[in-house]
């Protein structure tokens, strides 16, 4: 996996939703849509993660995915807890059935889970629910060709946005930075953890968490928008129990068992690229109020 530069912020975005897979105490593992023009390291960050519970699913259809499960050894099975779809914008030429298949076993695995299915004639039945997060990459142009199927806000509603851009110095940079040969040299993240535990939320930092989901809801609604529907159809329920084990994820990563507010301050960093206005991800950023 080659180096890159200037993308801790979305580094530490995708090592906290997978460590939301360790949370015990979560309703769900937090599941994420990262959108960003090409040449912007999505999917070679999504791809650098080393851990446990995640996999890299290489048939990408709802069969794939049930497939992958059905196939897995129980112990490992047991411990899985996220898909990463590197490259989303890969199903543009499939038929606008098998992308609505697709994205319709996404919106349940991700949510209330199987059981059972079928698909393509074939049976798959668990003896555990599948409900794992998922991590997808895809462009604003992806979107914006497809916006019939992805800007649903049934289906942004369960995704928490990551959105960014480069300056005009990162561009610079990073053109500077391709040359140089030890780019080249193997540059994986190992998250080592396995099992996991419960994470204490003070109340005081589900409260605060309120205006955070609705800011995310608002922003779903207005990307999501079409006349004939009302503006305010997504409220935050889904995105502050998303948040409260975000917060939780982040608490876990730094090896503490209870939200503080070093944790919080963190989040809100985060925050700025939780939307869908492609902020420059190499900007100087305060906390957000």
């Amino acid at each position: 996996m080659v180096k890159t530069i200037g993308l801790e912020p979305l580094r530490k975005h995708i090592s906290y939703t997978l460590y939301s897979g360790f949370v015990k105490n979560a309703i769900r593992p937090i599941s994420t849509l990262e959108i960003a023009h090409p040449e912007r390291g999505k999917s070679t960050e999504a791809r650098r993660f080393d851990c446990i519970g995640a996999i890299e699913v290489q048939e990408l259809s709802a069969y794939g995915i049930l497939r992958e499960f059905k196939n897995m050894p129980p112990r490992e099975r047991q411990h899985f807890h996220h898909i990463i779809i590197p490259d989303l914008e890969k199903i543009a030429s499939k038929s606008r059935r098998f992308k609505l298949e697709l994205l319709s076993a996404i919106r349940v695995i991700s949510e209330e889970g199987y059981l059972r299915s079928w698909v393509k004639g074939m049976h798959f039945e668990f003896d555990k629910r599948l409900n794992v997060g998922f991590i997808l990459c895809t462009t604003p142009e992806d979107i914006a060709h497809h916006s019939d199927i992805y800007k649903s806000s049934s289906f942004l509603s369960r995704f928490i946005p990551f959105t960014y851009d480069f300056s005009s110095d990162l561009k610079a940079e990073i053109l500077n930075f391709v040359e140089q040969e030890d780019r080249l040299t193997e540059d994986k993240t190992y998250l080592k953890r396995e099992e996991g535990v419960d994470v204490r939320l003070p109340s005081y930092y589900t409260g605060v968490l309120t205006p955070y989901a609705k800011a995310l809801a608002c922003a779903v609604n207005e990307f999501a928008k079409k006349p004939d529907l009302d503006s305010d159809r997504v409220f935050g329920v889904r995105f502050k129990e998303n948040l409260m084990t975000y917060l939780k994820a982040i608490a876990l990563y730094d090896g503490c068992y209870r939200v503080r507010q070093q944790h919080f301050d963190e989040f809100r960093e985060l925050f700025h690229f939780m939307n869908f206005r492609f902020n420059n991800i190499d900007e100087e950023r305060g906390l957000v109020a």
